[in-house]
């Protein structure tokens, strides 16, 4: 589940296998269903990366 600025919260197709509480990086829109496997997979929003590090 991702939450965006405005509070609303998404789910995210998770394609490389991310655990629960890691930062993450995410695509949307065509680019979320070419990341997730095929261009007609019905993703809106699909993880990407791994944050390493994050300084707040």
């Amino acid at each position: 589940m991702v939450k965006e600025k405005s509070g609303a919260r998404s789910v995210a197709v998770d394609s490389i296998g991310c655990m629960p509480g890691d930062w993450v990086i995410c695509v949307g829109s065509g680019a979320a269903r070419e990341a997730a496997g095929a261009k007609d997979f019905p993703s809106d929003l699909t993880i990407v990366g791994i944050i390493d590090h994050w300084e707040e």
